[in-house]
């Protein structure tokens, strides 16, 4: 304790040291798409840090987590191909970086063009294309399956991606072709294309042009030689000018046969031409001679006679129209007295119409019609019915023969029913002398039956009556009644000078009872003035009118006893 404190200087060196050396490098590596691939490194000491390098990152960055000897990327893409990988080896006393590993991924086969199949014809050449993508670049063979040799076996030297054959056989008909595209990540087959080969065509047998009834059937047959032969018959409509393939359906069968069959051929083909043409694709084809259809026809109805309504004693005809494409139209009518049960020709109607005059009730309900005939049969046409009407009976009601100007309307009758009537001073069935005036009003009853008119027509004299036009004051154009009376007065005018009529009730001290004004009245018309609230007494009554200029004005007493 409180020893001396000794001090001596220690002299040493510090060298610069190195990473660890890596003793195995990574070794670049080729796969497959889909495959694993492992990288491996070794080094004496240190630790490991695996990097990668990439088009789209080419700096090296580490790999999360791959800090082992050995790194293993399971099922490789196409896009990994051309990544670039080390290994960092750190020490104490630094790092070290391992030679970069370059993966190359290659990518299997897959076709992008197959073959198409073709039809030739014989002696013809023929090429087959096929094509592939993949990496490496795949190489091709191609492949034949024959009718001999069913199974596909590679064709010698024919390696490009276009197998021509220069001159084609009948022999190689249904040949099928394949490429199979190669490289070191495996085999695809393109699918097959089939070669069809056909021989040219001969036309050894022509149809025959035909005369027949319309309705019937017919048939052309055409012959040829070749292989692969396809027949379409054609019809030309307008004598050669034009042609057009024919259909199956309606009238046609077989218009891809050797033998066309027309059931039940109509007018309107007469004339027709028919041809077939026969092909073996793509050889030349082969068109036969033309046939001509002549078709002999039935007369054929274009406008069936009409039924016909008349009224008795009228005339009415009937007609038809009728055509047939050969010869000549004759022409029978036929009545019917029984609804159509029965038929019987009627003498001399033998032309398109047959004309009926004045005719008679008792044809109502005849039906009637026509038998045309031509070259190939008869036709009848339909039955047109004759509708017979009559006239009506008219009978006119009671109508007055003579009647006042100034009377109330008054309803006119007839039968039959339904009917109107017309004239001056008609409304409805209402006759009103004032709306006829002075002098003859005819009345015309008209009454129809099913388009059958009658007509009734009775004379009316309206007279003026003069002795009607009497003023309030003048004798007898007012009379009062009952009276005396309980109350309930009863007013008659006789008057047809005015259509309005005032009347004031006044009791015996001279008081305003009862006020009242009476609108629409004429001649006849009776007034009511009800004065039964009213003591008994004696009343009088003030009656006026101003429609004439001046005041007119009547004043009567009346009694009234309870």
């Amino acid at each position: 304790v409180g020893g001396p404190t000794i001090t001596r200087d220690i002299v040493f060196t510090i060298n610069a040291g190195a990473g660890p050396a890596i003793t195995t490098q990574p070794a670049s590596q080729s796969v497959c798409s889909g495959a694993n691939v492992t990288f491996t490194a070794a080094a004496a000491s240190g630790t490991f840090q695996w990097q990668v390098s990439t088009a789209a990152v080419p700096a090296f960055t580490n790999i999360a987590g791959a800090t082992s000897a050995t790194y293993t990327i399971n099922g490789v893409t196409a896009a990994m191909s051309g990544n670039q990988y080390r290994v960092v080896v750190s020490g104490q006393c630094g790092s070290t970086n391992s030679n970069a590993a370059t993966l190359t991924v290659g990518v299997g086969p897959a076709v992008t063009t197959n073959p198409v199949s073709q039809s030739v014809c014989s002696g013809s050449a023929v090429s087959f294309t096929a094509a592939g993508s993949g990496t490496p670049a795949p190489g091709i063979q191609w492949q034949v399956s024959t009718a001999a040799i069913p199974a596909f076996t590679d064709i010698p030297g024919a390696t490009s991606g276009t197998y021509t054959i220069a001159s084609t056989t009948l022999g190689m008909n249904g040949n099928q072709y394949r490429a199979v595209l190669t490289n070191t990540c495996g085999t695809v087959n393109t699918t097959a294309a089939t070669l069809t080969v056909n021989s040219s065509v001969t036309v050894t047998g022509n149809p025959t042009s035909a005369t027949i009834c319309e309705g019937t059937n017919i048939s052309f047959t055409v012959a040829a030689s070749g292989s692969g032969l396809i027949y379409q018959w054609e019809v030309s409509t307008n004598g050669g000018a034009n042609w057009s393939n024919v259909a199956n359906g309606g009238v046609y069968s077989g218009a891809t046969t050797p033998t066309l069959t027309i059931t039940g051929a109509t007018p309107a083909m007469n004339g027709y031409q028919y041809r077939a043409v026969v092909s073996s694709p793509p050889c030349a084809s082969g068109t036969s001679t033309v046939a001509t259809l002549t078709i002999n026809t039935f007369p054929v109805i274009t406008a069936q006679p009409q039924s016909s309504t008349i009224c008795e004693g009228a005339n009415v005809s009937f007609a038809v129209t009728a055509t047939t494409g050969v010869g000549v139209l004759s022409y029978q009518w036929q009545v019917s007295t029984n609804g159509g049960g029965t038929y019987t020709n009627i003498g001399g109607a033998t032309s398109s119409t047959l004309a009926l005059t004045q005719v008679t009730a008792g044809a109502d309900g005849y039906r009637y019609r026509v038998v045309v005939t031509a070259g190939c049969g008869s036709v009848t046409s339909n039955a047109a019915e004759l509708t017979v009407d009559t006239y009506p009976v008219i009978t006119l009601g009671s109508v007055p023969a003579v009647v006042c100007q100034s009377d109330p309307a008054f309803t006119l009758s007839g039968s039959p029913a339904g009917g109107s009537f017309s004239g001056t001073g008609v409304t409805g069935t209402t006759f009103t002398p004032s709306t006829a005036g002075v002098g003859a009003a005819n009345v015309t009853y008209t009454a129809t039956n099913a388009g059958c008119t009658s007509t009734a027509t009775r004379i009316i004299q309206v007279n003026e009556c003069a002795e009607r036009h009497l003023r309030l004051n003048e004798y007898p154009a007012v009379i009062v009644y009952p009276n005396p009376g309980r109350g309930m007065v009863s007013i008659r005018l006789n008057t047809d000078l005015y259509t309005e009529v005032g009347v004031k009730a006044y009791n015996a001290q001279g008081n305003l009872v009862k006020s009242q004004m009476f609108d629409g009245v004429a001649y006849g018309s009776v007034l009511s003035l009800d004065l039964t609230n009213m003591p008994s007494g004696t009343y009088y009554l003030y009656l006026y009118n101003n429609e004439l200029g001046r005041v007119d004005s009547r004043g009567v007493g009346i009694i009234i006893t309870r």
